[in-house]
């Protein structure tokens, strides 16, 4: 029975964001990983680069906030990433938000790219708007 994942809304921590930045500058596919999914939403949108830049633009800008989940494995060695999803602007200029769900790999410089497709839900927005507002 598969383990159910739990998750937090919070600031996105500093060493996670240092990682992960300098890993999607660097754009280096062995460091990169993208699940099947992730790949074949994404382009609809545009080539690999240009995902990179779309998440970077979100993760540089000032006090990012996400989803932290739990539970989630990379399928490679099956150990726990550190695995934050956050909402990203939509590549053409729509209203509607993009999910973007990212793993760091434990004692490693690799990432895990789970999920980049429109955000079907809403939720993730909704609750980051709801954790923004709690700390007025």
């Amino acid at each position: 029975m598969a383990k159910k994942r739990t998750k937090t809304i919070s600031a996105i921590p500093a060493p996670w964001l240092a990682n992960v930045i300098s890993l999607l500058e660097d754009g280096d596919p062995a460091k990169i990983k993208w699940s099947f999914r992730a790949e074949s939403d994404w382009q609809q949108f545009g080539l690999k680069h240009q995902a990179y830049e779309h998440c970077l633009e979100t993760l540089k800008s000032p006090s990012p906030v996400g989803e932290q989940i739990f539970g989630m494995v990379n399928p490679s060695d099956d150990q726990e990433c550190e695995t934050w999803a956050s909402p990203c602007r939509h590549p053409f200029g729509l209203a509607t938000w993009l999910y973007a769900k990212i793993g760091l790999h434990q004692g490693q410089l690799k990432i895990n790219l789970f999920s980049l497709h429109i955000d079907l839900s809403g939720e993730l927005i909704t609750a980051i708007k709801a954790y923004l507002k709690s700390k007025k």
